[in-house]
C-alpha cells in the first residue's frame, strides 16, 4: 500500500513537517512502513484488492487553532468510533470505513483520498503551534488554562487521536481489510502508565517546617496526629523514597525518580526556586543507590536555568549519574520549563534520550494532543552539533536504547529525543485545582479510563511530598488507588526508562526494509 501526503504549494520545511507527522501517526498506529519517494510504503500482504491500494492525504497551509478545533469536532461528529491503537478490531474498522462522512474520505476502488487536512491539524498540536500566541507566566511557561483548547473544553481530550482514527479508516478502506499492527505495549498490556516522582524537597523535619505546621495546627487542632507521624515516627516522610518504591513493588511496579543536580537556589519573581537539597550528599547518594538496586530508575530533574543549555544539561547529567551510580538517559525540566524546540535540541546535544516535561503546570490535560510517546519534530537542517567533550561523554554513556533512538531520530525529521507526555500530576490537582483526595481520584480515574479505552499511555507525576498527609491529605491513597486500578485493568505501570526502551524497540520493528 502507498500512503502519501500531497503538500502542493508548501515550502520545504512545511512539506518535511507533514512527512514527519504522517510518519509519527503510522508509528503510533503500529503499522510497519518505510519511506519512499511518494511518501511511505506499508506492506499489506492481506489486501483483498487486485490493484495496489493508495491512500492520499490532501495537505494545505498551516492551520490555526480554531481551524484545527473545528476539524476535530467535524470528525468527532461523524460517529467514527475510536480505535484501540495497537489492537486491531477488524469488523468495527471495516464498518467505520464504510460509514465515514464522504466529505472527509473519498474512494475510487482501492484509491482513497482523505480530504480533511489531518496532517496540518496533527502538526499544529504536536509542535506546540497552538501555543504561539498564549502569554507565558513569569517563569516562561504556557498556562494550560489560557490555551485555545482550554477555552474549547478540550484539554482532557487527546485531539490527535480522531485524526489517527480517520487515517486508519482510510487505510482499511483502501486495503479492503484491517492491516496488521505491532502491539502498543508489551506482554499483552492494554495500556501504560508512566510512573514518575519529582524530588523537589528532601527534608520535612526542619525547624522551619515544624514551626509552619504548628502555626496551621493552632487553627486546626485535629492535625496533631498527622504532625506526630510526620515529625516523630519513622523516617522523614520526604526523604523516605524506599517507602514509595516499596508501595509500588507490592503492585509489581517500579517508577522513575527525577533528582535535582544540586545547583544554586534562586529567587525568581519573588518565588524561591530550589535546585538543591538541604541534606548531606552521602544521605542522598545512599538513598538513590538503594533505588537503583531495587530496579527503579533515577533520572535528571534538570535545574531551573538549564532548559536551553546543552552544556548545563550535560554537566547536570554527569552529577546525578555520579550520585546514583547509574547512567542517566532521561530528564524532566524543573518547573516544567520548555522552550520548543530549543529544549529538545539542547537535551539531544547533552546525550539525553527521553524527556518527560511536556505537560501543563497549572492543570491536567494532553498538551501535545497525543497520549503516546513520540519523537518531536526537528528542523531537518539542524545537525545537532556536539562539542568534543559532549560527544566523548555520550560515547561513554551510550546505551542500547540510545543507539536505537539515534537511528529513529534521523528519520522523517524527528528529534532523537523521545517525548513522554505528562498528562496529570498531584500539584495540578491539589495546589492549583484545590481538590480533596476523593475529587482528585475521580479526576485521575477518568484519565485512566481514557487510556484503557484508547490503549494509550498516561503520564503520571506524584511528588514525594504528596505522600505526606500534612502536605496533601489522602493523596498517598489516591496514588495507591491508581496503582491498583492499573493492575486490575491490565495496564503496564512502569518507569519512564522502560517505556522509552520499549517504544524504541517497537519503532525499529515498524521500519521495514525492502529487498
Amino acid at each position: 500500500m502507498r500512503v502519501a501526503a500531497l503538500p502542493h504549494g508548501l515550502d520545504g520545511e512545511q512539506a518535511a513537517q507533514r512527512s514527519y507527522t504522517l510518519h509519527t501517526l503510522l508509528d503510533t498506529l503500529g503499522l510497519r512502513h518505510e519511506a519512499a519517494d511518494y511518501g511511505f510504503h506499508i506492506p499489506d500482504s492481506k489486501s483483498q484488492t487486485t490493484q495496489e491500494p493508495v491512500v492520499e492525504i490532501a495537505c494545505g497551509p498551516a492551520m490555526t487553532p480554531d481551524q484545527a478545533i473545528a476539524l476535530h469536532r467535524r470528525i468527532s461528529g461523524t460517529g467514527l468510533q475510536p480505535v484501540a491503537h495497537g489492537q486491531a478490531c477488524p469488523e468495527r474498522s471495516r464498518r467505520d470505513a464504510r460509514a465515514t462522512d464522504s466529505s472527509l474520505i473519498r474512494a475510487d476502488g482501492a484509491r482513497v483520498r482523505i480530504e480533511a487536512d489531518v496532517l496540518a491539524a496533527a502538526a499544529l498540536w504536536l509542535t506546540g503551534g497552538d501555543e504561539a500566541s498564549v502569554p507565558r507566566d513569569p517563569f516562561g511557561r504556557v498556562p494550560g488554562a489560557a490555551t485555545p483548547r482550554a477555552k474549547a473544553g478540550l484539554l482532557p481530550t487527546p485531539v490527535v487521536h480522531p485524526l489517527m482514527d480517520l487515517l486508519w479508516s482510510a487505510l482499511c478502506r483502501a486495503a479492503g481489510t484491517t492491516l496488521e499492527r505491532v502491539p502498543a505495549w508489551p506482554d499483552g498490556h492494554k495500556f501504560a502508565v508512566c510512573l514518575t516522582h519529582d524530588i523537589d524537597l528532601w527534608r520535612k523535619r526542619t525547624l522551619r517546617q515544624f514551626t509552619k505546621e504548628m502555626g496551621k495546627t493552632l487553627r486546626r487542632p485535629n492535625r496533631l496526629p498527622a504532625i506526630a507521624r510526620a515529625f516523630c515516627r519513622g523516617p522523614d516522610p520526604w526523604s523516605d523514597l524506599d517507602a514509595i518504591a516499596g508501595l509500588e513493588e507490592r503492585y509489581g511496579m517500579r517508577s522513575t525518580f527525577f533528582v535535582l543536580p544540586g545547583r544554586p537556589n534562586l529567587v525568581v519573581d519573588g518565588v524561591g526556586v530550589v535546585n538543591s537539597y538541604a541534606a548531606r550528599p552521602e544521605a542522598v547518594r545512599a538513598a538513590l543507590r538503594r533505588l537503583v538496586a531495587r530496579g527503579c530508575e533515577v533520572a535528571l530533574h534538570a535545574s531551573f536555568d538549564s532548559y536551553r543549555s546543552a552544556d548545563a544539561l550535560a554537566a547536570e547529567r554527569r552529577d546525578v549519574a555520579a550520585l546514583a551510580g547509574a547512567d542517566i538517559i532521561g530528564c524532566r525540566q524543573h518547573f516544567l520549563r520548555l522552550d520548543l524546540p530549543a529544549t529538545w535540541r539542547a537535551q539531544a546535544q547533552a546525550g539525553l534520550r527521553y524527556d518527560a516535561t511536556l505537560g501543563y503546570h497549572d492543570t491536567d490535560g494532553h498538551r501535545p494532543g497525543l497520549s503516546f510517546p513520540f519523537h518531536p519534530f526537528a528542523d531537518p537542517t539542524d545537525s545537532h552539533a556536539e562539542t568534543a567533550e559532549r560527544a566523548e561523554e555520550n560515547r561513554r554513556c551510550e546505551s542500547e536504547i540510545g543507539n536505537r533512538q539515534s537511528a529513529i531520530g534521523n528519520r522523517a525529521g524527528a528529534s532523537p529525543v523521545l517525548e513522554l507526555p505528562l498528562t496529570i500530576y498531584d500539584g495540578g490537582l491539589c495546589e492549583w485545582g484545590g481538590l480533596d483526595a476523593e475529587a482528585a481520584w475521580q479526576r485521575l480515574r477518568g484519565y485512566l479510563e481514557r487510556a484503557e479505552a484508547d490503549g494509550s499511555m498516561l503520564g503520571l507525576l506524584w511528588h514525594n511530598t504528596h505522600f505526606c498527609d500534612l502536605d496533601a491529605p489522602g493523596y498517598r491513597g489516591v496514588y495507591e488507588r491508581a496503582l491498583d486500578w492499573t493492575r486490575s485493568h491490565g495496564g503496564w505501570g512502569a518507569p519512564a526508562r522502560d517505556i522509552a526502551d520499549w517504544w524504541a524497540r517497537r519503532s525499529v520493528q515498524l521500519t521495514t526494509r525492502r529487498t
